[in-house]
């Protein structure tokens, strides 16, 4: 039985698999880049605008940001370079209910029959998780069946629980219904979003940022089943200093979980979340 490993394979993600800096410096990982919009003015996710210009931007503009999916030929440029490279190619993308992405890489590998497009089912850290423990098992060495078999697992079991000031930036992009809406900042209320099914969906209304953080904690501990082992991410959008704070409270709920990856969202996730927001996404296994 042939195995996969970090010598035979290669992963293509896009730069809403986040935390974009996390992924980088890997050889055996090349990511293609999504848009951010500012009106007429356009620039590659990460490489021409980090996170911090963008949240830098987003506060002295009126100009209200969009994104949009890479093109065909970013695919072909990144299917050309890895398949000269690596026996196999995995291709691990955001929701296809989120956009358009995994379409275009889809069509492009019909021409690379080395490529194995993936739905991560998810977005932001919540593909950074998948795309982490991916290539741990890589490391490892891993049969095609049984890779394929985790990705079965993870579409199952993984978690995105996001905090937010305000849902107004994921209703401008329509990520979220607005029958679900909460008003943030109303009576202090943090609103709780997470992803579902690959769609953001309304989870609670705490009050205040204690609360919020307390929920997030419980959130980890009914999601984690005795015997499992978590493996956890930690995001924020422009606002740093609340990863330690997510940090302890994952450890009071869930002490052995193992921390795999935390830091910023990218700039396409902070058009559609916007700043002051904080994360915490986990797989169990």
């Amino acid at each position: 039985m042939t195995l996969l490993t970090a010598e035979n394979t290669g992963l293509v993600i896009d730069s809403t698999v986040d935390p974009w800096a996390h992924f980088q410096d890997r050889p055996g990982i090349v990511t293609v880049p999504l848009k951010v919009l500012f009106g007429d003015e356009a620039y590659d996710d990460g490489t021409e605008l980090s996170a911090g210009a963008f949240f830098t931007r987003l506060a002295s503009t009126t100009v209200i940001p969009t994104s949009s999916q890479p093109s065909p030929d970013r695919f072909l440029a990144a299917y050309s370079e890895m398949c000269a490279r690596y026996e196999h190619v995995y291709s691990i993308h955001i929701s296809e209910k989120l956009s358009g992405t995994v379409r275009v890489a889809r069509e492009v590998a019909e021409g690379f029959p080395s490529v194995t497009v993936v739905d991560s089912l998810t977005v932001s850290g919540g593909s950074g998780v998948l795309v982490e423990r991916v290539h741990a098992k890589l490391q490892e060495g891993i049969s095609a069946a049984d890779l394929s078999a985790y990705f079965e697992h993870f579409w199952l079991r993984n978690h995105f629980l996001i905090q937010t000031p305000s849902l107004e930036y994921l209703r401008r992009g329509g990520r979220i219904r607005w029958s679900q809406q909460v008003v943030g900042g109303m009576l202090g209320i943090r609103p709780l979003v997470h992803v579902n099914d690959a769609m953001v969906e309304a989870y609670g209304k705490p009050r205040g940022e204690r609360r919020a953080f307390e929920m997030m904690g419980e959130y980890l501990r009914q999601n984690v089943n005795a015997g499992e082992h978590a493996y956890v991410g930690l995001l924020h959008a422009n606002w740093p200093e609340s990863v330690q704070v997510l940090r302890d409270t994952v450890l009071s709920a869930c002490p052995d979980a193992e921390f795999i990856m935390e830091g910023s969202v990218g700039s396409v996730i902070g058009v559609h979340i916007g700043p002051q927001a904080s994360a915490l996404m986990f797989v169990p296994e």
